[in-house]
């Protein structure tokens, strides 16, 4: 890959990547609040819902820090 498709590359994955760690925060934001009305069983159902979906997030945080990582490997030196 030439260096401007390892650098076009490297925006959208670090574009993705501030994308997926806003909604990592919104959803820890809500799950907070979910933990403390979570007495009833549909709290319980809501938190393990967005608890679901935090996972989904940290995994998706995690495959685009390392595509990252092999972008900036793959980057040549000017």
């Amino acid at each position: 890959m030439v260096r401007s498709g390892v650098e076009r590359r490297l925006r959208k994955v670090h574009a993705e990547l501030g994308r997926a760690r806003e909604e990592l925060a919104v959803t820890d934001e809500q799950l907070a609040a979910l933990w403390e009305d979570a007495h009833d069983r549909e709290g319980e159902r809501h938190v393990d819902v967005l608890t679901g979906s935090r996972q989904t997030l940290l995994a998706r945080i995690a495959d685009l820090v390392r595509a990252q990582d092999e972008l900036l490997d793959r980057l040549p030196a000017r």
